[in-house]
Order: C-alpha cells, then structure tokens, then sequence
C-alpha cells in the first residue's frame, strides 16, 4: 500500500522508530522528500496478512510516536 505522508507531521525519525518497531510484520520503502512530504510504501511480510489492516496499524503507531516525539520538543 502507498502512503503520501507530510515530513511537518511525520518526522523521519518516527518513521525510522515505527520501521523498526514493524520489522517482524512488514517492510517499509521510504521515498525522498520532496515538498515537505515523502511517500511510504507497506508491504505485509506474510502473505496472508490483510494489507489493509498492517498499513493501518503501522500508521497508527507513526501517529502516536510523532505526537509523543511532538509533545517532547514542548
């Protein structure tokens, strides 16, 4: 599934971060930046995976690590 996402909300380090916490369910290619948005890709790892439900709880979790990372710049 891709996914266009803004670098203001979604920092890279977050992306980085929920990459890493996602290994064991999908794998992730990271667009360059352009405009002040990149585009992700999302690729379940088992094909039995529902796309559509990895893609949502992997952005989920990017949501909830940028407001965190956003909260702590406060």
């Amino acid at each position: 599934m891709k996914i266009s996402l803004s670098s203001m909300i979604y920092p890279l380090r977050c992306l980085d971060e929920t990459v890493t916490a996602f290994a064991d369910f999908c794998s992730v290619a990271i667009g360059p930046v352009q405009n002040k948005s990149y585009s992700i890709e999302i690729l379940p790892l088992s094909p039995a995976a529902n796309d559509e439900l990895v893609a949502n709880e992997f952005l989920n979790y990017l949501l909830s690590v940028s407001i965190r990372d956003l909260l702590l710049d406060c």
